[in-house]
């Protein structure tokens, strides 16, 4: 039987394979950028919270999984900004 391809991070560090899609609610428009727009939105939308998550799920999915949250604190940490790392999908 021929080995398995361990599945890579961009970086090239392996990575567990993709999570199943885990959403409760897909996010049909941007999500809010600051704090009092996050407190205005979970204040009439409950689901705020769930819409995020799914957000961040995917993009995990997409981008390596755990090795992805440790490349994008290291490119934070050497000064780039969040909004030209990450784009909403």
């Amino acid at each position: 039987m021929p080995p398995t391809a361990v599945p890579r991070s961009p970086a090239g560090d392996p990575v567990a394979p993709p999570a199943a899609d885990r959403c409760l609610i897909t996010p049909a428009g941007p999500l809010p950028a600051t704090l009092d727009a996050w407190l205005s939105a979970a204040s009439k939308d409950p689901g705020t919270y769930a819409k995020s998550a799914c957000q961040v799920s995917r993009w995990l999915n997409r981008h390596g999984g755990r090795s992805a949250v440790l490349s994008l604190v290291e490119r934070l940490n050497s000064g780039e900004r969040f909004a030209s790392i990450v784009k909403p999908a």
